[in-house]
């Protein structure tokens, strides 16, 4: 049996706000795509909360946006059949 030397650094309290505070189940609360005044306010408030000194640069990217292509509509019969 060998020895794992690798190890996992540990989560820094920066690390955990950002994690924790700009991020819900994964998705992003607030994002570049955002309004500046917005995500500065956001910030503010984050490090009136914790102390963590976030900048404008933690604000994670805008999410790739996919949009699907819409099927062919069928043609709607006008016309009762009878």
């Amino acid at each position: 049996m060998d020895i794992n030397k690798n190890f996992i650094a540990p989560e820094t309290y920066r690390e955990r706000v950002i994690r924790t505070r700009l991020y819900n189940n994964g998705f992003p609360v607030i994002s570049q795509a955002d309004l500046i005044e917005v995500q500065q306010f956001f910030v503010d408030d984050i490090n009136k909360e914790t102390g963590a000194n976030l900048t404008l640069e933690d604000v994670p990217p805008a999410p790739e946006m996919s949009m699907p292509k819409r099927g062919k509509r069928k043609a709607k019969d006008d016309v009762e059949k009878k």
